[in-house]
C-alpha cells in the first residue's frame, strides 16, 4: 500500500511538472526558406552518403544536422525569455498607424535579431534586448475612430542561422485612441454669448482684438503669440497677450453638421475644431447632450479630441 501511495504521489508530481514546464514552450517553430533548402540538401546528402557507402559523407551528413539541432535550440533560447510592457496611451487620427511603446527586457541574456507585430503583417525589427528594458515602437494601422485595446504582440526571429523562425505570443496591455479623420466643411457654429439662442449660427470668431502686453510663454499657447524679440534678446521666452472677451467663442454643434453619416459629421465637427486652434480662437463642442465649454489650449484641445473618439450615439 506504501508503494501504491508512493507510485500515486511520483504520478502527481510528474503531471504537475509538465504542467508547469509546458508554457515555458509555447514558441511556434517553422522552416524558413532557406531552412527547407538546408534540409533538402541534407536528405540528399544522407541518400548519396548511402548508396555509395561514403564514410565522409556520413560524416559531412552528421555535423550539418548537428549544426541544425544547435541552431533551433538557440533559436528557441532567443525567443523564449522575453518580457514586454507598454507605456501610455497612443493617440492618432483614423486612418493613420497608431504607435505604441513599449520595452523589452530578457530574463537570461541578450535576445538578437527580433521582430515585433501587433497583427502578424506589420513588423517592426529591434537588433538587440538585453537585460536591461530597451525601449521600441510598433505600429498598427487603424481605420476606424474609437478606443484601440490590444492584449498581445507577437515576437518572432530567425537567429542565428536563419533557418527556422520562431513566433511567440507575448501578454502585454496597449492602449490607444483614433480621432475622426477630419472632413473639410464650411458650416458655422454656435456662440456663446450670455442668453443668444443656441441655433443662432455665426462663423468662427477671429484671433485677438487690442495687445495688453507680455506674459510669460505656457505650454499649449499659439506659436504665433511667442514674442520672438524677447527671446532672440536673451529676455527669456514670452507670448503676446491680447484683451478678449473670455466670455465668447465658438461652440460646434454635432447637430449643425450637414449629412447623415455620424463618422463623416464627426469628422466636420474635428476639422472645424482643429482649424480654430490653429487660429487661436476660443472654441467648444456640442455633442447631444454633452457640452465642453469654451477654451484654448493644448488639454483643451485634447479634451475635445477625446470626446469625437469616443462619443456614441444614443
Amino acid at each position: 500500500m506504501n508503494q501504491a501511495m508512493t507510485s500515486q504521489g511520483a504520478s502527481q508530481k510528474t503531471t504537475s511538472f509538465a504542467r508547469f514546464a509546458l508554457p515555458a514552450f509555447d514558441v511556434r517553430l517553422r522552416l524558413t526558406g532557406h531552412g527547407i533548402v538546408y534540409v533538402v540538401l541534407l536528405a540528399a546528402l544522407l541518400v548519396g552518403s548511402i548508396n555509395h557507402n561514403n564514410n565522409l559523407g556520413y560524416l559531412l551528413t552528421f555535423l550539418l544536422s548537428a549544426i541544425l539541432l544547435v541552431s533551433i535550440a538557440l533559436t528557441l533560447r532567443n525567443i523564449r525569455d522575453l518580457v514586454c510592457q507598454g507605456h501610455g496611451e497612443a493617440a492618432v487620427f483614423a486612418g493613420q498607424a497608431l504607435p505604441f511603446s513599449l520595452s523589452l527586457q530578457t530574463k537570461n541574456g541578450p535576445c538578437y535579431g527580433l521582430d515585433l507585430s501587433l497583427d502578424g503583417n506589420n513588423w517592426v525589427r529591434m537588433e538587440k534586448a538585453d537585460r536591461l528594458p530597451v525601449a521600441c515602437q510598433v505600429f498598427l494601422p487603424v481605420s476606424s475612430r474609437g478606443r484601440v485595446e490590444m492584449r498581445r504582440i507577437f515576437a518572432a526571429s530567425a537567429f542565428p542561422l536563419g533557418l527556422l523562425r520562431a513566433t511567440r505570443e507575448m501578454p502585454v496591455v496597449l492602449t490607444g485612441l483614433v480621432y475622426p479623420k477630419p472632413f473639410s466643411t464650411q458650416a458655422g457654429s454656435e456662440r456663446n454669448q450670455g442668453e443668444r439662442e443656441e441655433n443662432d449660427k455665426l462663423p468662427v470668431r477671429a484671433l485677438g482684438h487690442d495687445f495688453d502686453g507680455l506674459r510669460p510663454y505656457r505650454p499649449g499657447d499659439n506659436p504665433r503669440r511667442i514674442h520672438w524679440k524677447s527671446l532672440a534678446a536673451q529676455r527669456g521666452l514670452f507670448a503676446r497677450f491680447y484683451e478678449e472677451d473670455e466670455g465668447g467663442g465658438a461652440i460646434f454643434s454635432l447637430a449643425d453638421m450637414p449629412g447623415k453619416d455620424l463618422e463623416e459629421k464627426l469628422g466636420q465637427l474635428c476639422y472645424l475644431m482643429l482649424r480654430a486652434d490653429s487660429c487661436g480662437a476660443r472654441y467648444g463642442l456640442r455633442l447631444g447632450r454633452q457640452l465642453i465649454a469654451t477654451g484654448r489650449g493644448l488639454s483643451h484641445k485634447s479634451a475635445c479630441l477625446r470626446a469625437l473618439a469616443l462619443y456614441t450615439s444614443s
